[in-house]
């Protein structure tokens, strides 16, 4: 009977609160309340709402920089949402431009915190707003949060670090640096269609490093490196290999030693991301789909990294995990879908 009170008091503030400001996501903030802040503990969670009932969209580590908007009764400050935060859209209302980019279809739509309706508003968008794509569900698109997209966090939890331009330009360049990224990696696809010699790889490693020496801050820097470490070991000399004068009939051939791709069906399909930097972790990266990690991978015969940030097939051994209770998998042979 308590709890049944208690969510129906929680209810009842929440609708005065909505309809005396319109929506969370869309308050209006004066320049000067805005300014550059900084986390100043480990898993902090950013929340959909000024409060502890709201989703979490993402946790954040100490020392990350954040836009500040503004505060909520003097206990939580209003956020730009960062980057790499939950955010999704109805496919009905986005025109998919490619695997990469859609375009907004009608007035108002909601950004929701989660792959339903029943997932709080973070923002709202309109036609020719552009979003970045990260993983098409069903009937919901992740996507990268737009600019008028926001969360929440307790005040505890942040300090000021200076104006809101230096966190503004900051994250331009950040954004530039994806941009070229995303040019360097379709001049590179286009050139190998054309079947441009292997010695002539020197213009694709050229733009990676333009982005290695001009955006160090930019998630780009380290995707570009791993770049030009695959293009420089595809242009090294290959050494041959000695000559076998003997044969051993009696040992089995192991087919996972050998990367091809194998003719059963795989053994799971999403998107590949890093894993992060955590003590103890269960595998080197993760395989996401519909915005949720699924397994963990690992592997000595593959290079993951390659495969980054791209929509896969993965075959390998599925392992539960005693450090996790998401499972891994050993990773044999990897096929990139995109």
């Amino acid at each position: 009977m308590k709890k049944t009170i208690d969510l129906i008091l929680i209810s009842l503030i929440f609708g005065l609160i909505v309809s005396s400001s319109g929506s969370w996501c869309i308050a209006q903030v004066t320049d000067e309340n805005s300014y550059s802040g900084i986390i100043i503990a480990d898993s902090v969670n950013l929340r959909s709402g000024p409060g502890v009932n709201f989703e979490i969209l993402r946790k954040i580590n100490k020392g990350n920089s954040v836009l500040v908007l503004g505060t909520v009764n003097n206990e939580w400050v209003k956020l730009s949402l960062p980057r790499n935060s939950n955010a999704f859209i109805h496919k009905d209302f986005v025109q998919v431009e490619n695997n990469i980019f859609g375009v907004i279809t009608a007035k108002r739509v909601n950004v929701r915190a989660g792959e339903g309706t029943n997932f709080n508003v973070i923002g709202q968008l309109n036609p020719e707003n552009r979003v970045e794509i990260i993983l098409k569900g069903k009937d919901w698109l992740q996507v990268y949060p737009y600019t008028n997209c926001f969360a929440w966090v307790h005040k505890d939890f942040i300090k000021k670090s200076g104006p809101a331009k230096s966190y503004i330009d900051s994250e331009a360049k950040k954004r530039e640096g994806l941009k070229l990224l995303i040019e360097a990696e379709t001049f590179e696809k286009q050139s190998k269609a054309a079947e441009i010699n292997s010695k002539d790889l020197s213009p694709i490693i050229q733009k990676y490093k333009v982005i290695i020496r001009d955006y160090a801050q930019s998630p780009a820097n380290e995707i570009a490196r791993r770049h030009i470490n695959r293009l420089t070991k595809s242009i090294m000399p290959i050494k041959k290999p000695a000559i076998q004068t003997k044969v051993n009939l009696e040992k089995p051939i192991n087919k996972k030693e050998i990367l091809v791709q194998p003719n059963t069906k795989p053994d799971a399909q999403g998107k590949i991301t890093e894993a992060g930097k955590f003590f103890n972790r269960p595998g080197t990266h993760r395989l996401v789909k519909h915005g949720r990690t699924h397994y963990f991978l690992k592997s000595d015969k593959v290079d993951i990294n390659a495969f980054t940030y791209h929509q896969v097939q993965v075959w390998g051994k599925i392992k539960s995990s005693k450090k996790s209770k998401i499972p891994i998998i050993e990773v044999d042979f990897i096929k990139k879908l995109n």
